[in-house]
């Protein structure tokens, strides 16, 4: 029985011991992210607070829709009164009333009460119509509340559209820069290693008294030097990842890494190509477009409000009398009108001053929507013409890269047969660092430019 229960205190002994690795490696997977571009760009999409709060600005305008909506729900009221004279009761009166407004304008109530007067009851139900037949009639007029809520959503969503590309450049931005600074990093490691090895050399060559005490000191500061660099490009790193950090709503003591993997092949940068698709995608042209139908929308509202008010009116109504509630209840009386309400202003120098800001307000929205079609183009022209140079800038750092090594490659065999002092090596190396550096730099540019060029398309997904 002892040995029985020893082996499961055993068992669970190993069992706890496993689990609380288990944890202890999900802890770690948790706080330590290796992501790619794509993963990167879901979680800003997911957790940037910005973008949360331009989405929660669109949920906001859903409940400003359903306030415009309410004016033509069905409304209903019930009232009771009851009237004394020096607490003796003479009449009581009860109410039930509904009405509902149409889109064209149209109001319909009904109502129906009943008043006890000492012995003697009334009771009656009304309908009543009331339809503008001028000021005031239509969708347009009526409904230019709900319209302003619509637009304000379609506005929101444009905005987010934007916010989301804008987000998305720089998250691929700021990305890149990681990129770069862990390239630019490994070039820097790789040159310490040649400095030290510079520093090794040159002591050795001291001692046999083949060089000058000058030749030391250059490498010992060319070795600092290269520390130093290595230093703040790691610094610059670190910067670059809090930065990404905050794009992708990540807690600043989370440890992420980014594939360093450069893939910059070129694609077809056709101007007319990309301009179809801008003007067809791109969220600011359509925003424009849609301020000028809420101009033309209002120049029309504003030339219906210099008509004069004239509403139609209709009312039927059945009502009863008798000595008690259920005598008056039948209802056998009637009484039906029609009638015509006008009203009209005689100074009509408001509504006039508004039809003419409308007008105005109109002309200015359709110079916007020329200007920034406008603008649109040149920046997909600009961005093509920068793509188109940042290709060229690879091929030419590329070959930059390529003299710089051979030119260092010489100067260190030259060196090494005593043909020369360490001079020309460090100036060979300090060379061969900068057009590594600007090789880097050309080629996550290029990435980057070709992300601007399809957010000026209104495509960057």
């Amino acid at each position: 029985m002892k040995n029985h229960i020893r082996g499961i205190l055993y068992i669970l002994l190993i069992l706890s011991v496993f689990s609380s690795d288990t944890f202890a490696l999900d802890a770690d997977i948790s706080s330590h992210l290796i992501i790619s571009l794509n993963d990167a760009v879901q979680l800003a999409l997911k957790n940037n607070s910005d973008l949360k709060d331009a989405e929660d600005s669109l949920s906001g305008s859903m409940f400003d829709l359903d306030i415009a909506k309410s004016e033509f729900s069905t409304r209903f009221n019930q009232s009771l009164s009851t009237d004394y004279v020096f607490g003796t009761r003479t009449g009581r009166r009860f109410d039930l009333s509904f009405s509902k407004k149409l889109r064209t304008g149209t109001v319909v109530e009904v109502n129906t009460g009943t008043t006890n007067l000492d012995t003697s009851h009334l009771s009656e139900v009304r309908t009543r119509i009331r339809q503008p037949l001028l000021r005031g009639f239509g969708l347009f007029a009526t409904s230019a509340s709900i319209m302003d809520a619509e637009r304000r959503i379609l506005k929101r969503k444009n905005l987010i559209g934007i916010a989301r590309e804008q987000l998305i450049l720089n998250v691929t931005l700021n990305y890149y820069k990681i990129v770069r600074k862990k390239k630019i990093i490994d070039v820097h490691q790789r040159s310490l290693l040649r400095a030290k090895k510079l520093l090794e050399a040159g002591r050795a060559k001291l001692e046999a008294g083949m060089v000058s005490r000058m030749d030391l000191l250059r490498a010992e500061i060319r070795l600092s030097e290269t520390e130093m660099a290595l230093a703040d490009s790691k610094d610059a790193r670190e910067d670059s990842k809090d930065s990404l950090k905050i794009l992708l709503g990540l807690p600043m003591d989370t440890r992420i890494e980014v594939d360093s993997k450069i893939d910059y092949k070129p694609v077809d940068a056709d101007i007319s190509k990309y301009v179809d698709l801008a003007l067809k995608n791109r969220p600011e042209l359509r925003e424009a477009e849609a301020e000028i139908n809420d101009a033309k929308r209002r120049v029309k509202i504003a030339r219906w409000n210099l008509l004069p008010s004239v509403d139609l009116s209709l009312n039927y109504s059945r009502y009863g009398t008798g000595n008690n509630f259920e005598d008056s209840i039948d209802l056998n009386d009637e009484r039906y009108g029609i009638g015509l309400i006008s009203s009209l202003t005689l100074d009509r120098a408001s509504e006039k001053a508004s039809h003419q800001r409308a007008l105005i307000d109109l002309r200015k929205r359709e110079r916007d929507h020329r200007l920034i079609k406008e603008n649109i183009i040149r920046e997909v022209r600009h961005s093509i013409r920068n793509l188109s140079r940042n290709l060229e800038n690879i091929e030419i750092q590329k070959r930059n890269v390529e003299q710089a090594e051979k030119i260092l490659e010489l100067a260190m065999m030259r060196y090494r047969k005593g043909l020369s002092d360490n001079l020309s090596v460090i100036e060979a190396e300090e060379n061969l660092i900068k057009t590594k550096s600007n090789y880097i730099t050309a080629m996550t540019d290029y990435i980057v430019s070709r992300a601007g060029l399809k957010k000026v398309a209104g495509i960057l997904e």
